[in-house]
């Protein structure tokens, strides 16, 4: 056992200088040095004697192997505990010639374990917790800074049994043991503060180098590295460089923690050549360079790897696959019981804090730094800057690796007894990876247990703070070009090596989430790299924001932002998630002369940070064959919900500069959220169904005051590229109707949104939704389900100088999407939804005076448009198509695509896509209110002309096709690489459209200048399309068109709201309806046609709205063709502009066969009216009205072969409108509001003034005061009906006398009502009121001993009301008031029995309600009625059972039949009378209520009654008195 402590130490040095490293504590130390950490042995043995050299062969270095004699083992270390917590280094103007470390633990000597007994199980535990350094004062270091160190502890080396030498001499096999190996280091909790300090940076390289001579390989090769020291970390945790060897019996358990959490750096006022970061996991980083060169004649690998094979066979040798290592974080085994390594590693929570601080890389070349150590190293040698860490200049705030760019992974290699498969191993170069399909993966585990708890792996929660800091990079040479390198700041990093090789089935999950990165410059100017929240290469990268805020500063005589960054990503993902990331940048460039964005960035950055991407990336997430792992076969790429918002700011990509393009060419600046899924699997023959999903949803992208090149909300990706592994094969049926597997892409990029705010951008595409397969197998069914739906774009005040489009979907549905343009803004061309071969269905396209050339509701090359709508409002627009397929919008998405640097979407189209019927525009709308616009298609199914051209390929007997596109147009002048135009042979497809029917147009105001046509089909059907002219002006030269097809055009309808309108040409509809407008007048002339009037077997129908002022013996001119003009065009032809392309359209008529219902098309000659099939009136449009809702018949007829009119006959005969009866249905209700007074006086005011008369001897003689209220909510049928609802009430005085054979009652009352009606007429028209009534009255009766009983009354008042209707849809209205009188006689009989009584009883009554004079107020004027009186008779007959409950309450219920004569209530106007409205008929009622009658005993009384009607009237009355005797 070794440990060791070195805890709680302080070092304090001021005015010093230090030769060397400066500690505030160590622990460490090594008891054997075997070998170096970056080295590996590799050796081969007969027996126990070492018989050959066989260096570099496996390795990236050269190093003499070890002999170690066969079945010894060294006796070695179990356990290592090393310790450097606490520690405090401060350091004041003074200079460390080395690194500054707070506390270290480990260092990169060796240690040795044997695992010779089954029971050893070694332990390391590495620690460097708590540190602190600060440097201030002018403090100088020359190497790096760490405020805690966790080394490796060396190489952990098990040489258990490394070489099995089978021979006849020794062939004695040993137990296998078992080795448990459990390893953690940590750098957490530990500061780092600098004050005025720097740190200053320099390279280092090495190199091997080996010749050709003697027995030794035909081979010459160097290689070499080169890194840096210059950082300052917060916690370094140094990656295990753990050799663990094992034969093919060997079983091993091991499991690594390693952490560097919770560390903080802050830099004030002072400078770091290098990077910073706050917590580190990895090996340090460096690039790598090689140069191989063959002697002897070998010019090629396989002839030198032929000789490397030669070199091999022996009959003694064989070497397992586990003898042979990588150094890297796996191990190989092919033991039966092999375990897989666990690692734990976490940088979270990790703080970076400069203020007034800069962090540069090194500007220097390594290659040259690489030749000043031998000049050997030609001019030639190939450069990998695999790291930019080496060059410094960046700031992280956790980092997590796996391993660098300088270790080679190697899964293993079986040479047995002259196996030619050795031949592999320098196949390529000599610091590749050779795999074996022999060696077992490894699964290496990103989750698990410290003793602190679950440990959340990978760099989140980090927080990185820039206050007036700059970060910047250098430009240095590469073997790709010029690169920047360095300048970047990241708030969380996982990398990875991609050499390693494992199951992704079994990844480790390392994180990049919350992590935060926030800049705030406020000086005169800095420049940044790359800036990232967090990226991931294991994992998820969710949750990350960066925020970066400069200021305007004039440069040039403009104002400019003062930052500006290469690219700016919140958070990217490999193998997992990048959702709820945000980008905020105000007052920022972001611009990168050193990438070129010609092609759709894949949003990653390359092994270690900062490699190539869109300017701006919200989210980027990561699946498939281009990821460090193999997709595993279930697998999700989302890059949702993310948020970019840009203020003041600009971005600006670079594309490739190419030769002719159209348009020039920018690419793409910014993404909301970026999902690709490459699917690359070998399908296996126990797994038949795959699903592979990619999803760029609800990602947020607002741009205000800002300029961009190609703005685009959420892009997903989906591609397959499957093969079938070689033992299912058998599986498989060859039957290709019933394929073996399935595999499902399911992408979406749904729900996004891209909002400007005075900006100008290049194009702003919503959302693009992509999925395919590569390469299709007939025993596989592919399914792809792919959409691009509900995404809006929205632009205020701002400009798209290309293109927009809401979405685009490769082959599925583009749906639902909105794009809005609101005032001052503009855009060359305008898609609402696209889809190149699928449905573009229910999306949207508003413009309000804004400006474009082209706007499309939706668009599709070879699929469907259906339902899509375009809304212009005060907007200059050039052509508009409700919904376009084929070539309709071709030219201008050609255009969009090209200015983002990108092919065409659509390539060469399927041999399988049929040649016609599918393309179909249909159900499509185009509404115009204002502005102009040039021509209007509601729908255009267009022919798809697709020109190919053929290319040679490598191989001379095949060529390829490829699609007009941006590649085939261009090809690489010979000698020069300079894009010239191609004379390649040609090909054209031309995909027929198919219908454009059900299509709409819309004209509500504006000017129209060009053509007007609801739907238009190249091949297909054009029916049932409707234009409509509700207003707006056509520009002379326009014509109107519904639908144009030249195989059948049916159902086409022009409907002409607006006059004065005038057109050249006229065609292509079957039916025309004119709307003659209230404020036409006579002499008006609807529509006037001045060429070719195409209106053979056209059904024409007029209405005309009843409020226009007609006279018998005046004209309206319905249509008049123009034979005065010159501009009649008798050709069958006419020419329209579709997006800068000329098309012929045929202009087809519908001639009625009266054999059939078909319709045959012919050719439109006719230049007069003549032809026309039909005239008639609109029913229901065919009268007209004056004030006093008098109507005139309106008749439409043919004045000559030029003109059709509509007038009053000679012969006409005026009637009143029917509607008017709603003035006598006003009478009704007034009728019924006082039979409802009637019958509460009668019924409900009697009975609750006997129970409110006290029986007691003392008030008899005397008037005893009551009230009664109710209400009432009723229905009345008058032919039609009446609703009336309201209150009424009766006060009033009861007085009973009571003689021998008799006793009489006397009621004086007043009484009191109001209510609200409704009354409805058959044809929809409805009048309502308010009215109310006063009035007093008398009621008496006389109650007989024998049980006899008559009564009288009579009551009388005003009733007054108004008055709001609707006659023929004109709103009417009138106050009224009249006077009635209502009487009622009555008699019947009571028969008590015990507790129980009847009363059997009649009733007639009779109400008069005075006639009254009323002044109409309409919009049609205003006139004078008479309202007639009305005389009302009713009887009643019924029964009321009364239920004696005790001595004072009782119970009743009755049941009533009631009959009403009819009351016939009516209006007149001159001499015209309005239809008479009355009740007439029987009613039922059925009443019950409750007394409770005062006494002596007994003050209180109450009584309450509720009465429900059917029949004629129908509905309830109520009714309740309380009273107290005092």
């Amino acid at each position: 056992m070794e440990s060791g402590s070195a805890t709680d130490n302080h070092v304090s040095i001021t005015n010093a200088s230090v030769s060397g490293d400066l500690y505030g504590g160590a622990a460490g130390g090594g008891v054997s040095d075997l070998t170096d950490s970056r080295q590996v042995a590799a050796a081969a043995y007969t027996n126990t004697t070492f018989t050959s050299d066989m260096t570099d062969l496996l390795s990236s270095s050269l190093v003499s192997a070890q002999a170690i004699p066969s079945y010894v083992d060294p006796e070695g270390l179990t356990s290592l505990q090393l310790q450097a917590d606490k520690n405090t280094v401060q350091a004041s103007s003074t200079t460390v010639s080395g690194s500054v470390y707070g506390g270290a633990a480990g260092d990169s000597s060796s240690l040795y374990f044997s695992t010779t007994m089954a029971t050893l199980s070694p332990e390391i535990s590495i620690k460097a917790d708590g540190n602190t350094v600060t440097l201030d004062t002018n403090t100088t270091v020359q190497g790096s800074v760490y405020g805690g160190y966790a080394g490796d502890g060396g190489s952990l080396y098990i040489p258990t049994y490394l070489y099995t030498v089978q021979t006849a001499a020794d062939a004695t096999e040993t137990e296998t043991p078992v080795t448990t190996l459990t390893s953690s280091q940590s750098a957490s909790g530990n500061t780092v503060r600098l004050t005025n300090a720097a740190v200053t940076s320099e390279l280092f390289a090495n190199y091997w180098h080996k010749t050709s001579s003697g027995d030794e390989l035909p081979l010459t090769g160097r290689l070499g590295y080169v890194l840096s020291k210059g950082d300052v970390y917060g916690g370094y945790v140094s990656l295990p460089n753990s050799n663990l060897n094992m034969n093919s019996a060997s079983t091993l358990k091991a499991s690594y923690t390693l952490q560097a959490d919770h560390n903080a750096v802050e830099l004030t006022g002072s400078s770091v050549a290098g990077n910073v970061v706050g917590g580190f996991i990895g090996t340090t980083p460096y690039n790598y360079f090689n140069e191989t060169v063959y002697d002897e004649g070998n010019t090629d690998a396989t002839s030198t790897s032929a000789a490397v094979d030669t070199e091999l066979q022996t009959d003694t040798l064989t070497i397992a696959t586990s003898d042979l290592l990588g150094n890297s974080l796996y191990v190989v085994s092919t033991g039966t019981n092999a375990e897989s390594l666990a690692y734990t590693l976490s940088a979270n929570n990790n703080t970076v804090k400069l203020v007034n601080s800069d962090v540069s890389s090194i500007n220097e070349s390594f290659l040259e730094k690489a030749r000043e150590l031998s000049s050997f190293i030609s001019e030639d040698a190939t450069v990998f800057p695999y790291s930019s860490m080496v060059y410094g200049g960046n700031v992280i705030g956790g980092y997590v690796s796996l391993g660098s760019s300088s270790l080679s992974g190697m899964t293993g290699v079986a040479v047995s007894n002259g196996s030619s498969a050795a031949a592999s191993l320098l196949a390529t170069s000599l610091v590749e990876t050779t795999s074996a399909s022999t060696a077992d993966t490894t699964a290496v585990t990103g989750t698990g247990t410290a003793n602190t708890g679950t440990i959340e792996t990978g760099a989140s929660h980090n927080t990185v703070t820039l206050i007036n800091s700059a970060v910047t990079g250098a430009v240095v040479p590469t073997s790709y070009g010029e690169e920047l390198l360095g300048g970047n700041v990241y708030g969380g990093y996982v990398d990875f090596v991609r050499s390693i090789d494992l199951d992704s089935t079994t990844l480790p999950a390392l994180s990049a989430n919350d992590n935060h990165v926030t800049i705030s410059y406020q000086k005169d100017a800095a420049a940044f790299a790359q800036v990232g929240g967090g990226q991931s290469f294991m994992g998820d990268a969710s949750g990350n924001t960066v925020s970066i805020t400069g200021k305007a500063v004039t440069a040039d005589g403009e104002m400019t932002p003062n930052v500006t960054i290469t690219s700016a990503i919140g958070g990217t993902a490999f193998m997992g998630s990048a959702d709820n990331n945000s980008v905020a940048l105000d007052h920022v460039d972001v611009a990168n002369p050193y990438l070129s964005y010609r092609y759709m960035p894949y949003g990653y950055s390359m092994s270690s940070p900062f490699g190539e991407t869109a300017g701006v990336i919200g989210g980027a997430a990561y699946e498939g064959s281009m990821s460090p792992l193999e997709t595993p076969a279930n697998a999700t790429a989302s890059a949702s919900n993310n948020q970019v918002v840009l203020i003041d700011s600009s971005v600006t990509t670079s594309a490739e500069e190419m030769a002719d393009l159209p348009v020039a060419a920018s690419g793409i600046s910014i993404i909301g959220g970026y999902a690709y899924h490459d699917y690359a699997a070998e399908l296996a023959a126990d797994t038949t169904a795959y699903t592979a999903s990619t999803h760029a949803d609800g990602n947020r992208i607002s741009l205000v005051r800002s300029q961009a090149d190609t703005v685009l909300g959420g892009i997903a990706i989906g591609i397959s590229d499957v093969t079938v592994a070689e033992d299912a094969a058998a599986s498989l049926t060859e039957d290709a109707e019933t394929p073996a597997y399935t595999l499902s892409l399911n992408v979406s990029a749904n729900d996004n949104l891209v909002q400007l705010t005075d900006s100008t951008v290049t194009n702003i595409i919503g959302a693009m939704a992509t999925a395919g397969s590569t390469d299709e197998d007939t025993a596989i069914t592919y399914t792809n389900t792919e959409t691009a739906n509900k995404n809006r774009v929205s632009l205020s005040g701002s400009t798209a100088t290309q293109g927009i489009i809401g979405a685009i979907a490769a082959t599925g549905t583009a749906a639902e999407n909105q794009v809005y343009l609101g005032q001052g803004s503009q855009a060359e061309s305008v898609f609402g939804g696209f889809s190149a071969a699928g449905n573009a269905q229910g999306n949207q396209t508003v413009l309000s005076g804004s400006t474009s050339k082209n706007v499309f509701g939706g668009y599709t090359l070879l699929g469907t448009a259906t339902g899509n709508t375009v809304s212009l409002a005060n907007s200059q627009v050039d052509v508009v198509y409700g919904g376009g397929t084929g070539n309709t919008g071709l030219d201008a998405i050609q255009s969009i695509m090209m200015s983002m640097a990108q092919a065409p979407i659509f390539m060469a189209g399927p041999s399988e896509m049929p040649t016609s019927g599918g393309m179909t525009a249909s159900g499509n709308t185009v509404n115009i209110s204002g502005g102009t616009v040039g021509s209007v298609w509601g729908g255009y199914a267009q022919d798809a002309t697709i020109t190919t051209y053929k290319i040679p390929t490598t191989d001379p007997g095949t060529m390829m096709t490829v699609s007009d596109s941006l590649e085939a147009s261009l090809v690489q002048q010979e000698g020069t690489g300079t894009l010239v135009p191609s004379t390649l042979e040609t090909e054209t497809i031309t995909y027929k459209s198919g219908d454009a029917s059900n299509n709409t147009v819309n004209l509500y105001s504006g000017t129209i200048t060009g053509t007007i046509t609801g739907g238009q089909s190249d091949s297909g059907a054009a029916n049932n399309n409707t234009v409509n002219l509700y207003g707006g002006t056509l520009g002379s030269g326009v014509s109107l068109y519904g639908g144009v097809s030249s195989v059948e055009s049916k159902g086409n309808t022009l409907n002409v709201y607006s006059k004065g309108n005038t057109v050249t040409n006229l065609g292509g509809f079957q039916t025309i309806n004119f709307y003659i407008a209230p404020d036409a007048v006579a002499g008006d002339t609807m529509l006037t046609v001045t060429g070719n009037a195409d209106v053979d077997g056209v059904i024409v129908q007029a209405g005309i709205s009843d409020a226009v002022k007609l006279n018998v013996g005046q004209l309206i001119n319905v249509a008049v063709k123009d034979t005065t003009t010159t501009t009649e065009d008798t050709s069958t032809t006419d020419t329209v502009s579709t997006t800068g392309t000329l098309q012929t359209m045929s202009l087809m008529s519908a001639a009625v066969d009266a054999t059939d219902d078909t319709t045959a098309l012919t050719t439109a000659t006719t230049s007069n009216l003549t032809k026309i099939a039909s005239l008639s009136m609109i029913s229901g449009m065919d009268i007209v009205m004056d004030d006093a809702f008098i109507q005139h018949k309106v008749e439409i007829r043919r004045l000559d072969d030029n003109t059709i009119v509509l007038e009053i006959p000679e012969d006409d005969v005026p009637t009143i409108n029917p509607d008017t009866k709603l003035f006598a249905e006003d009478r009704a209700a007034a009728i019924n509001n006082i039979h409802t007074a009637s019958d509460f006086a009668a019924t409900n005011a009697y009975d609750g003034a006997l129970m409110a008369w006290n029986d007691n001897s003392e008030v008899k003689e005397k008037f005893t005061p009551y009230l009664v209220v109710g209400g009432h909510d009723l229905r009345a049928d008058t032919g039609s009906y009446i609703d009336t609802y309201g209150f009424n009430a009766n006060l009033g005085f009861v007085n009973r006398t009571y003689q021998k054979d008799y006793t009489d009652t006397l009621m004086p009352f007043l009484e009191y009502g109001n209510g609200n009606y409704t009354s409805h007429l058959d044809d929809g028209a409805r009048g309502d009121g308010n009215q109310h009534y006063v009035g007093a009255g008398l009621l008496a009766r006389r109650d007989l001993n024998n049980g006899f009983h008559y009564e009288a009354m009579v009551h009388a008042g005003k009733i007054t009301g108004d008055f709001h209707g609707l006659i023929h849809g004109h709103m009417v209205s009138y106050d009224s008031s009249a006077t009635y009188v209502s009487a009622m006689a009555g008699a019947g009989k009571i028969v008590k029995k015990d507790k129980d009584s009847f009363d059997f009883y009649g009733k007639l009554f009779w109400t008069h309600l005075a006639s009254d004079a009323v002044q109409t107020h309409s919009d049609q004027g205003t006139s004078q009625y008479n309202l007639d009186a009305v005389n009302s008779y009713r009887t009643r007959l019924g029964f009321r059972w009364t239920k004696d409950l005790d001595a004072t309450s009782s119970f009743y219920a009755g049941l009533a039949w009631n009959y009403e004569f009819g009351d016939n209530a009516k209006a007149r106007y001159s001499t015209f009378e309005t239809p008479t409205a009355g009740v007439k008929g029987s009613s039922a009622l059925l009443e019950i209520g409750w007394q409770s009658k005062i006494t002596k005993d007994h003050p209180w009384g109450a009584d309450i009654k509720l009465t429900g009607w059917t029949g004629v009237q129908r509905g309830a009355t109520y009714s309740a008195t309380i009273s107290r005797a005092f």
